[in-house]
């Protein structure tokens, strides 16, 4: 968007009628930070619909939130997508890091109950998108101002990795080797890929 072109957008009409919030998320879930992105009526009312699924699943689970210790598979999805916020931020990839929030959410909304550490770190990794609506839930959770005040969630390296996998090559013969490594399931619609998180495979 630029004045020669003449497709300035006025950010006032959409503050007043989708919020502050709604309209930074949406600058920055556009595209890549230094190449932005095409602006629309119909994208930044779907990240109203996010951040209002946000504010519902934090409702909902209020009076509700466990304090008991999370089995490995939420702690690793959980960790995996502090990794991910957070070296995305720091990429300045914020489009990147908001799909992460997006599909970490479609988790947290299957789950029939969540801990304090899944909602907090929740809240807490949205927070330099939407200031004002985390503002407010981290108030509700009774926590002290300001959540723009507190430490940014860290991952733990133990549940960034996954079990050791064994992998089969066929070249003239069957060579049934070992790789040990970080890896993650990355679904892609109705298939999955199966994918290297971190560079430090090694054959054993």
């Amino acid at each position: 968007m630029s004045k020669s072109k003449g497709n300035v957008v006025n950010p006032d009409q959409y503050i007043e009628e989708y919020g502050a919030d709604t309209l930074r998320t949406y600058l920055m879930f556009l595209g890549p930070y230094d190449q932005g992105g095409d602006f629309s009526d119909r994208g930044i009312a779907g990240i109203r619909r996010f951040l209002n699924r946000v504010w519902q699943l934090a409702m909902r689970h209020q009076d509700s939130i466990q304090s008991n210790e999370l089995d490995v598979e939420s702690q690793r999805g959980l960790h995996q997508t502090i990794y991910k916020v957070r070296a995305d931020i720091q990429a300045l990839k914020y489009n990147t890091a908001i799909a992460t929030l997006m599909s970490y959410l479609n988790t947290l909304e299957a789950k029939e109950h969540l801990s304090q550490a899944e909602i907090k770190s929740y809240v807490l990794m949205l927070a330099p998108f939407a200031p004002h609506i985390t503002e407010e839930l981290w108030s509700r959770m009774g926590e002290s101002y300001s959540i723009h005040q507190q430490p940014f969630p860290q991952a733990n390296p133990e549940f960034l990795t996954q079990a050791q996998v064994t992998i089969s090559i066929t070249a003239q013969k069957r060579d049934k080797s070992q790789w040990q490594g970080n890896y993650f399931w990355r679904g892609r619609k109705n298939r999955k890929s199966f994918g290297r998180f971190c560079d430090n495979t090694t054959k054993v």
